[in-house]
Formats: structure tokens, C-alpha cells, sequence
């Protein structure tokens, strides 16, 4: 894939494939043959790592680095749930989501914008909300963030 004029929305959607792909393959680490981050960078953006966009590269690997971070903070947001009982695909765009919020990378508002696209896109009718939610509970916490 062509990386040179790559839209924002795009990458984040393919940042999101590659971050729900190493999830899958960490879920079924016996099932499968586990590829690397890099590996799998490869196969969503069908060019080498190193010729892969460079805010692309840095948001799904700044994912990736503080999974367990981030599920410490998207956890305490979910009601009645736990986060690995949600599907990988959810988990994909709430952890991408949150990175994108808590680093500043984008404003909450555009940072639940994009969620909300991919979760309409690929997942249930009812998760968008939920991803809503959850999301706006994150920023709201790290509101004043912005302020540094």
C-alpha cells in the first residue's frame, strides 16, 4: 500500500487492524503461529516496516508498548464487564482510542469520532455506544491533561 499520501482516518483503521491482529494472535498463541508486531505491520500495510508511515508506525507501536497501561484505565470504565470478556475487535479500538487520548495525539472529541467510525464499520450495533461511553468517561477523567 501506497503510504505517501495516506489519510489520517485510514491509518488509524489500518493501526487498528494490526492492534485487533497482535491481540488475535496473542489470544491464540497455541493455535497459531505467532507473527511478530512487525510481521504483522507488514501484512496490513503490504510494504516493509521501515517504509511504513511514521505516525502510523508510532501509534501502534505506543499501543502495543502500554497495553497493560491502558487496560488499567479502559477497565475501571467498563460497567459489569472486564475487558478481556470483550471481543478483540472492541478491545482493539478502545485500546487505540485511549492511546490516542491519553498521549494527546488528537482532542477526546475526534479521538471517540474515529472509535465510533470504526466500530460502526466493524462492530455490533450496540458496541459503538458502549465504545462511546467509555471513551467519554477516559477523557473527562483526563481533561485537565490538556492543560500541560
Amino acid at each position: 500500500m501506497e503510504n505517501e499520501n495516506i489519510s489520517r482516518s485510514t491509518i488509524h483503521e489500518l493501526a487498528m487492524k494490526c492492534i485487533f491482529e497482535y491481540l488475535f494472535y496473542e489470544a491464540y498463541k497455541s493455535d497459531y503461529v505467532k507473527k511478530s508486531l512487525e510481521e504483522i505491520v507488514e501484512d496490513v500495510m503490504e510494504v516493509k516496516f521501515n517504509d511504513c508511515d511514521v505516525f502510523f508506525r508510532a501509534i501502534v507501536f505506543e499501543t502495543i508498548k502500554n497495553k497493560s497501561e491502558y487496560i488499567s484505565i479502559i477497565e475501571p470504565k467498563l460497567v459489569k464487564w472486564k475487558f478481556e470478556r470483550l471481543c478483540l475487535t472492541d478491545q482493539a479500538i478502545l485500546l487505540l482510542a485511549t492511546s490516542e487520548i491519553i498521549n494527546n495525539r488528537v482532542p477526546k472529541a475526534v479521538g471517540i469520532d474515529v472509535a465510533i467510525d470504526l466500530a460502526h464499520k466493524y462492530c455490533d450495533d450496540k458496541s459503538y455506544k458502549y465504545i462511546n461511553k467509555v471513551l467519554d468517561r477516559i477523557g473527562n477523567e483526563n481533561a485537565n491533561w490538556w492543560l500541560y
